[in-house]
C-alpha cells in the first residue's frame, strides 16, 4: 500500500469515481481510491516526458464536465483523460509557449462548457479551447483596459447566474 505524499495539503477533490484526490504541496498529487483497500496513489512531475504533470508543484485543479482533470502548476497547466489514460499541456515552457509571461499559474476553472479560464502570479489571464486546444491572452499587465491589474490572480469562480468572477 502507498503512502500520502505530504502533509501539507492545497486542495481536495472527490471525482466521479469517488477517488480523493490531494495536492500535496510541493511534491504532486496523492489519490486515494477506497476500492483497493485504501491505497495511495501518486501522481508527480517526470523530467523530459510530455505525459504526466507539467510540473510536481500543484496549486488548483478540478474535474471538468467531461469528467477530465485539470491541474494549475508551476509551469504551466496539465490536463488528464483518465478514460484513456493520457495527459495534455498547455502554457508550459515544455511545449515551448513563449508567449506566455510567467508559466506558473495558481487557478482555474470551467466558465463555459469546454473553456477553461486560468490565471496566476504575473502570468495573466488565459482561455483555453479544450476543443482546439488554443489558448488566447485575456489580461495582462499590459492591457489598456484596466490602469493596474493585479499581478495575482487566485482564484476564478463562476456564480449562478454564469457570471464569471477573478480575485487577486
Amino acid at each position: 500500500i502507498g503512502e500520502m505524499n505530504g502533509n501539507n495539503i492545497k486542495d481536495v477533490l472527490i471525482d466521479e469515481e469517488n477517488r480523493i484526490w490531494m495536492s500535496n504541496y510541493p511534491n504532486g498529487v496523492t489519490i486515494r481510491n477506497d476500492k483497493n483497500n485504501l491505497d495511495f496513489d501518486v501522481i508527480q512531475h517526470i523530467p523530459k516526458s510530455n505525459q504526466g504533470l507539467a510540473h510536481s508543484q500543484v496549486n488548483d485543479f478540478f474535474e471538468d464536465r467531461d469528467g477530465d482533470l485539470w491541474f494549475a502548476t508551476n509551469n504551466g497547466v496539465s490536463l488528464y483523460y483518465p478514460k484513456q489514460d493520457r495527459w495534455e499541456t498547455f502554457l508550459s515552457s515544455i511545449n515551448k509557449d513563449q508567449d506566455v509571461n510567467n508559466h506558473m499559474f495558481l487557478t482555474l476553472n470551467e466558465v463555459r462548457p469546454g473553456v477553461i479560464w486560468v490565471g496566476g502570479y504575473s502570468s495573466g489571464l488565459y482561455e483555453i479551447n479544450k476543443a482546439t486546444k488554443k489558448h488566447t491572452l485575456l489580461l495582462s499587465n499590459e492591457t489598456e483596459q484596466i490602469s493596474e491589474p493585479d499581478k495575482c490572480i487566485r482564484a476564478i469562480l463562476t456564480d449562478s447566474g454564469q457570471s464569471v468572477w477573478v480575485g487577486g
